[in-house]
Formats: C-alpha cells, sequence, structure tokens
C-alpha cells in the first residue's frame, strides 16, 4: 500500500536555532506593534496588527552547499489517501 500526499510549501517548515531568551531579546527589540487600523466585531473596536517576521537569516538565493545543512520539518499532512498500485 502507497500514500499519496499533498507536499505543498506550507508544508515545509525550516528549523532554526533559536532559544527562548533570544526570541525575547528579538521581541524587546522590536517594541510595540504596527497598529494598521480598527475594526469593529460585536461593537467592540479592535485593532488590525501588521505581522511581523521574526528574522531568520536564510536568504531567498542561498548556495546549496548552505541549503543541504538545513534542517526542515515536513508537517500537517492531514490524511493521506491510500491507494494501490496496479502493475
Amino acid at each position: 500500500m502507497t500514500y499519496s500526499v499533498d507536499l505543498k510549501l506550507d508544508n515545509i517548515l525550516f528549523n532554526i536555532a533559536c532559544d527562548d531568551a533570544s526570541i525575547g531579546a528579538w521581541f524587546s527589540d522590536v517594541g510595540t506593534s504596527t497598529i494598521d487600523g480598527e475594526f469593529e466585531l460585536e461593537g467592540q473596536l479592535l485593532p488590525i496588527v501588521r505581522s511581523q517576521p521574526i528574522p531568520h537569516g536564510i536568504r531567498w538565493d542561498q548556495s546549496p552547499s548552505v541549503t543541504e545543512l538545513l534542517n526542515v520539518t515536513l508537517v500537517d499532512f492531514g490524511h493521506g489517501e491510500s491507494f494501490l498500485r496496479a502493475n
């Protein structure tokens, strides 16, 4: 039996070395969140907060020799569909 899984970029996470102290330091350096307006929900005004990615140090044009050393995790497969190969 073989399983078919739809693998896409959303299923790939790059593992970077980050401990709690370095993440805490990054958040303290960033300061407050950037507000991009507000919206109303059930009579209450709530802020629209701009996304702020955590710096990771991986470039889009990373060399293959560096890329092959990256640790990746495949996630969120849901459930694969099983099928039998007809040979």
